[in-house]
């Protein structure tokens, strides 16, 4: 009986499997509805910080992709979140005794950025940045 057989794997993916994409299948038959409704929300909220991000609205920035960690848990974007916070902190780094810009927070979040993400390629970007800082060039132009 096909329905006997149904009902035996079902339950068995959901005994044995109870992580897995089969099981939140059986338990949500939205699941591929909702996973395609969180992924536009997190590009939505990319795009938006983005803007803020151009218009200098460093601190917002720096909150919506903080945010994103906890709202988007694992998103595919997460390595550009990460990437554009630390450059939202690049640019609101406060001045040293010098008048020169204090990267040291930057370059921590590069770092972080290199540590989270070290395949995705803005860790290699962030190491770009950090190879400037090191070289005391100017890093303005890395920021735009």
């Amino acid at each position: 009986n096909n329905d006997e057989k149904a009902a035996f794997y079902k339950n068995k993916i959901l005994k044995e499997f109870p992580n897995s994409e089969y099981a939140k299948i059986i338990i949500n038959p939205d699941y591929f509805k909702d996973i395609y409704s969180e992924k536009s929300k997190a590009e939505d909220l990319y795009k938006a910080t983005y803007k803020l991000f151009q218009a200098q609205q460093f601190p917002s920035v720096i909150y919506n992709c903080t945010s994103s960690d906890s709202i988007f848990r694992g998103n595919y974007l997460s390595p550009k979140y990460h990437f554009l916070k630390a450059l939202a902190i690049g640019k609101s780094s406060p001045a040293d005794s010098s008048g020169s810009p204090d990267f040291t927070g930057f370059e921590i979040a590069l770092k972080e950025v290199i540590a989270k993400h070290p395949k995705d390629e803005v860790a290699a970007e962030a190491q770009k940045i950090i190879d400037l800082i090191n070289k005391k060039q100017p890093v303005e132009q890395k920021l735009d």
